[in-house]
This record gives structure tokens, sequence and C-alpha cells, in this order.
């Protein structure tokens, strides 16, 4: 097993913790999830706004700006101004919010290669305002253990609210797995869309607002315009966009969540579009 076959199994185990905290977290009233306890970060909604944040911060640092955007009802980016910021008050959004990005890990995880993460990393750090400058897999290390950590904190206070998560073992997880090898994989979902622009302007503002909202259900854009080449038949597409999900349903969440229902009607009256989902091959 190499390198990236453990991020695959840290971003696993991220996920299936995450899950766990939550729903023991919703056994607790918004008075006890936001009661001061002398963490760090104070209450359990506060620690899990920060993982939040931090996790989007890093991976914008990884993905560029569009990867991890943290964007408001109206679906306008929230400018990330402190590390104890509270992103998201209401509860249910803020546990939407947490699977849409734990999607978004796994979809970083899959561009990881040997050769990028010997590669050298540059960010700016918030903690300290200045640039560092080192290869990429420490950046990558850094970014689960610091979710580890600060998620321990949470089942402590979860634990002094009489709240028991269960093992948070990593080895109970991959332990409950399919042995390797013959683990199913599930089989990715692809969009492929077919666009003829009418209002170059409107459209240009939805090209600019879209990828943030694909990214939060764990997509990415396999193909984006460029100049279709025909080989055979009588097709000539004008723009075709091909977006890649971890799965069905994540495609189908996307498509019917409401930051990107909030622009859908930008593209429906600047363009005719024609589009059909696709099952990817398992495995």
């Amino acid at each position: 097993m190499d390198l990236v076959e453990q991020y695959r199994a840290l971003a696993r185990y991220n996920r299936w913790m995450n899950r766990k905290v939550y729903a023991a977290c919703a056994e607790l009233g918004n008075a006890e999830r936001r009661r001061d306890r002398g963490a760090f970060f104070r209450s359990i909604h506060d620690m899990l706004n920060h993982l939040l944040l931090t996790d989007r911060v890093q991976l914008g640092r990884f993905l560029g700006p569009e990867g991890a955007l943290s964007l408001d009802d109206d679906g306008r980016p929230i400018e990330i101004l402190s590390l104890d910021q509270i992103l998201y008050d209401d509860f249910e959004q803020l546990r939407r919010e947490r699977e849409a990005t734990d999607a978004a890990i796994f979809a970083f995880v899959d561009t990881l290669t040997l050769d990028r993460l010997s590669r050298p990393f540059r960010y700016r750090a918030m903690v300290d305002d200045r640039e560092h400058e080192h290869v990429l897999w420490w950046a990558v290390m850094h970014f689960f253990n610091h979710q580890t950590h600060h998620r321990g904190q949470v089942t402590a206070m979860l634990s002094q609210a009489g709240l028991d998560v269960g093992s948070t073992d990593l080895m109970t997880m991959l332990r409950s797995e399919p042995a390797e090898p013959g683990r199913e994989a599930e089989p990715r979902a692809y969009m492929l869309v077919e666009i003829e622009v009418l209002d170059p302007v409107a459209y240009a503002e939805y090209v600019e607002r879209v990828p943030a909202t694909v990214a939060r259900y764990g997509g990415r854009y396999v193909v984006r315009g460029g100049a279709p080449v025909p080989l055979t038949g009588d097709w000539r597409p004008e723009r075709i966009i091909l977006l890649e999900f971890p799965s069905a349903e994540r495609m189908a969440e996307w498509n019917a969540s409401p930051e990107y229902q909030a622009l859908a009607p930008i593209r429906i009256r600047s363009t005719r579009t024609r589009a059909i989902a696709l099952e990817g091959c398992g495995g």
C-alpha cells in the first residue's frame, strides 16, 4: 500500500467519524451544543464550525479557490475572516455542509499521485500570516491529523454531555470494511451536457459561480467547453460539459441543492441545454 491509499483510508475514516459525531450531536438541543465547555473553541457547535472552516481553507489551498468555497443562502461566497468564525448557525445546515465537504475530500484524494505528493507546495497560513513551502504530503498529512485532533475534543465534550459515539479507532472502521482485494467501489456518476449559449453575459455569471456548487458535492469537471471535434455523424455541439460525481446520489443532491437551484434560472434563460446522466464502470 502506498501513501495515496493511506490517504483514501483516512478520507473514509473522516466521513465515518463525522457521521457518528453528528448523529450524537443531533441528540442534543441547541443550548447543549452551544454550551461553553472550556474547550479551545468553547462549545461543540463552535468546534464543528471550526473543523468545517479549516477543512475548506485547506482544500482551497489544494484545489484552488473554487474547490471549497462556503456559500451563504443566496449562493454568494462567505469571506473567511478568522479561525473561530461561525460559518453556519443552523445545525442541520452545518450537517449538510459537512457531508458535502467530506465528499469533496474524496474527490481531492482521487487527484493525488505519489509524484504530486513529493512536489513543493506553497501557501499562506492563517495562524501566522506567513508564507510556507514544503512538500505536499506534509500538508495532506496535517490536514487529516488536524481533523482527528479536534474531533477528539468534540467526542470528549459529548462524553461530558452523557453521549458516547462508540469506538473511534481507525482499526474498527477498517475491520468493518470489505476485505482487500474485492472491495466493491460504488460506480461514479457522470452528467453530459450540451449547451448552446444565447446570452453570453448572463452565461458568464453562471460559469463563474457554478463550479463552487459542484465541488461542494464532490463533483469535478472532466470536460468544460473546448472545441468539439466531430468524428462520425452530424452532431455539431457548440459547447460540451462533462461532470463527474462520486455517486449518482451525490449528483442528484447537487442538482436539487438550494445553492445550485439558485443559479439554474440563469442557465435556463441564457442557454439552450440538453443533459443526460450516465453511470460509470465500478471497480
